[in-house]
């Protein structure tokens, strides 16, 4: 599907980008009911009207200023990874929890609204719906290089995947995981899933990746022969 949306202008993009780094400040100073629409539109100097015409709600906003985070993520995964696989879902969820430490309100303020979105949202579709996509790339490469048992359940391995990446983001805004464990948890859940249907060395370099303390995505390689 091709976009009819004329390309930005440059006061229009700088324009974009004092409202979206609006959004991420006061998110992260006040929380998601602590952020006011017109308390952006002040920050970001433009009008409150601007705003509103621009973004329609306040999810919608915070969608918008999730977007460039959730881009720059996965361009950072697929660089340490090197393309869809085992080691990008790994790295992307490092990502995302080193990015959790640096900027806690406002994860914590996306996860408040995913929680309570509905079926169908834009929150939903960008948050759940894309992140199994998302999986299922990745799950689709490690089936080519003969890395998971013949008849694995690529579905619903993406899905158990997404589950398993919310359920922790949910632990640790009820205050059950602390923040300096979202990587080891998010980590081990992913496992949970990609071990039991893996095979051959990508089996034996995911089972290393879970006995070993120092894991990073960069040290979850299959063994030389």
């Amino acid at each position: 599907m091709h976009s009819t949306q004329r390309p930005l202008t440059t006061n229009q993009r700088a324009r974009r980008f004092r409202i979206l780094k609006a959004t991420q400040k006061l998110v992260t100073e006040h929380g998601y009911s602590g952020t006011i629409m017109r308390d952006v539109a002040a920050l970001a100097d433009v009008s409150a009207t601007t705003l509103y015409n621009l973004y329609n709600t306040k999810d919608e906003l915070l969608l918008a200023a999730l977007t460039e985070s959730i881009v720059e993520s996965a361009q950072r995964a697929h660089q340490d990874a090197g393309g869809p696989g085992y080691r990008y879902l790994l790295a992307h969820a490092q990502h995302v929890a080193e990015f959790t430490r640096t900027q806690p309100s406002f994860v914590s303020a996306i996860s408040e609204a995913l929680f309570r979105a509905s079926p169908g949202d834009a929150l939903v579709v960008m948050l759940m719906d894309q992140l199994c996509e998302d999986a299922r790339k990745s799950l689709d490469a490690m089936a080519a290089a003969d890395e998971l048992a013949a008849g694995a359940d690529l579905s619903g391995m993406a899905t158990r995947l997404t589950g398993a990446f919310w359920a922790t983001f949910l632990l640790w805004s009820k205050g059950l995981i602390q923040l300096d464990a979202l990587d080891d948890t998010l980590r081990d859940s992913y496992l949970s899933v990609l071990i039991p249907a893996s095979q051959g060395d990508a089996r034996t370099a995911l089972e290393v990746a879970y006995a070993s303390p120092s894991y990073t995505p960069a040290t979850v390689r299959p063994p030389h022969r």
